[in-house]
């Protein structure tokens, strides 16, 4: 746990926390860095493995219709992992038995003639602005023309709202947080009802987009007809009721009242669009995620703000990546608390529905029913976010509530990077159907479940420990000068990040629904991986700091990390 500290009363002189100050992901150039990163890599990611298809081809019937959502094309094919076998040992090898000569060339060169050398070299040096204004020109271009959705980020927003009205007006339990040092005790009261709202947004996205009767020669809507020869009364049918709704809903974007007929009923939502425009949607995403981490900076410099210590360098952009404030609130609603498991884990799994649709939308003509692979990763990954939210007390431990602060980090990998990135496997999966084997999917089925077995088990012990440790006896444990107890038997004397390990082998069990073909399927695998080996190593030094040489005395108790006898 980190020592939080008051905007208004510094426990340290400024000039002392700024010399003691020890950075994290490469200090202010590393948080540039993954600032400018992170949203290539969400948008990559569609660039690199798109829809197979326009937006405006995928569906026949919303050629037909006026939409104000904006088309994008995707001239990239996935990248296989036969390609990247291909420039590890073929393309990467030449290039770099290329690089000796063409240095000697060049050195050889700039001997003989050491002034054209040099006005070749300022030629490409006065060539860079150029290109960089071109390359700047183009991605503006790109943004305008394609990315940015006036109607697309309308839908970011009013999803984000929901939540917030859901969080506030359902029932819950209010749980108490950890004890924040340096504030005499203090515990945050916490509202659990995240798996409330998870039920209540399906309902309504199953059942809540209304549908109104039209006029025949209403342009751009597909009627069906209804009643006797004589007495005909047009209504939407399931798929152009929310097609019609997404109309109006641009009209009154661009500045026109739509005009709606008679209230006939309530149907889906058309999920299927999530597909047709994702990359739309996931820009609309990151560009709220910058707006949020930003107002959450500027929040953060109002008197009695309490700060995290990684967030109080000085440097702006650090404090800005890593998050000032340690709990945002504007009265008992805490920000980052919120963010962490609602609009992002629960839309996940609502991007994932909509590419359960659409790939139902594009098999209807055969009658083919959706692939196995795809209705197992939406089963598999809604199973996740659900016991994470059936499990909402336990993220209260966690160094995010309790360390981090709530700033472009947590803000940009709730918001946009867990449901635009976490959904790639379902995408892949839509114009893409996998043939697996029964044995594959038994074995891959298989692998899930023994990585969630660990996962829970391994994190309920842990949470029932850090509440009561009388209430799981069977755990032995070693005391520690702080007063605090470290688990040294059962699960967490087995390594001292299980949970991790089951935590991963479900990620790769998702990726390998997506078959052996395709490299970035795995992205989420490989990601993971990464996130989680860093995400140790930064506990493990909070916890050396934490704990001293107690710290030490328990890696030799419990010495595995990851799997025993391995890592």
């Amino acid at each position: 746990m980190s020592k939080a500290l008051s905007a208004s009363a510094p426990s340290h002189p400024p000039e002392a926390v700024a010399s003691s100050f020890k950075y994290e992901f490469g200090g202010p150039w590393g948080a540039l860095g993954i600032v400018v990163a992170l949203p290539v890599v969400v948008m990559g990611l569609y660039y690199f493995c798109p829809n197979l298809m326009s937006s405006a081809s995928l569906s026949s019937s919303s050629s037909k219709h006026p939409f104000s959502f904006k088309s994008s094309t995707s001239p990239l094919a996935c990248l296989r992992w036969t390609d990247m076998a291909h420039f590890l040992t073929s393309t990467l090898p030449a290039l770099l038995r290329a690089l000796p000569s063409t240095f000697s060339t060049f050195a050889s060169q700039a001997r003989r003639s050491p002034h054209n050398t040099a006005s070749a070299f300022m030629a490409i040096i006065q060539h860079i602005p150029g290109a960089l204004k071109a390359r700047g020109s183009a991605l503006v271009a790109l943004v305008q023309n394609e990315l940015w959705d006036p109607l697309a980020f309308a839908c970011i927003v009013a999803w984000f709202c929901f939540q917030i009205v859901l969080e506030r007006l359902l029932p819950g339990e209010v749980a108490l947080g950890v004890p924040l040092l340096g504030a005499e005790g203090l515990r945050l009261p916490y509202k659990l009802n995240g798996h409330l709202a998870f039920w209540i947004s399906l309902l309504l996205l199953v059942h809540g987009c209304p549908r109104f009767a039209v006029p025949v020669e209403d342009e751009g809507i597909l009627p069906t007809i209804v009643g006797e020869e004589g007495d005909e009364q047009f209504v939407y049918t399931a798929s152009a009721a929310g097609d019609a709704l997404l109309q109006h809903a641009g009209q009154a974007a661009n500045g026109a009242i739509p005009v709606l007929g008679e209230l006939t009923g309530f149907g889906p939502f058309p999920l299927e669009k999530l597909y047709d425009h994702f990359p739309q949607f996931a820009f609309a995403a990151v560009v709220f995620s910058f707006g949020l981490a930003l107002l959450l900076y500027l929040a953060s410099f109002r008197k009695g703000a309490r700060l995290a210590d990684g967030g109080r360098s000085g440097n702006v952009m650090y404090d800005f990546y890593m998050g000032r404030e340690l709990n945002p609130r504007l009265g008992s609603f805490d920000w980052k608390y919120f963010c962490e498991l609602r609009p992002g884990l629960i839309g996940w799994v609502v991007l994932n529905l909509g590419m359960l649709m659409k790939q139902q939308q594009l098999q209807a003509v055969t009658g083919e029913p959706p692939s196995w692979p795809l209705v197992l990763v939406n089963v598999f990954q809604g199973w996740y976010v659900l016991d994470a939210l059936l499990n909402e007390r336990a993220i209260l431990t966690t160094m995010d509530i309790t360390t981090d602060g709530f700033g472009f980090m947590l803000a940009f990998g709730d918001l946009a990077w867990v449901p635009f990135t976490y959904s790639l496997q379902a995408r892949y999966l839509v114009g893409r159907p996998v043939s697996l084997s029964t044995y594959a999917v038994a074995c891959l089925s298989a692998m899930h479940l023994v990585g969630y077995w660990i996962f829970r088990q391994a994190n309920s012990t842990k949470d029932a420990f850090r509440r009561d440790p009388a209430s799981v006896p069977h755990v032995r444990y070693m005391d520690t000068i702080r007063g605090t107890k470290l688990m040294v038997s059962g699960w967490w004397g087995w390594a001292r990040k299980i949970n991790y390990t089951g935590d991963w082998l479900m990620a790769l069990a998702w990726c390998g629904l997506c078959g052996p073909t395709h490299v970035l399927p795995y992205f989420y695998a490989i990601y993971f991986g990464v996130l989680l080996v860093h995400r140790a190593a930064r506990d493990d030094h909070l916890c050396s700091l934490k704990y001293g040489a107690d710290w030490q005395k328990y890696k030799k108790e419990v010495k595995w990390l990851f799997l025993p006898g391995i890592y």
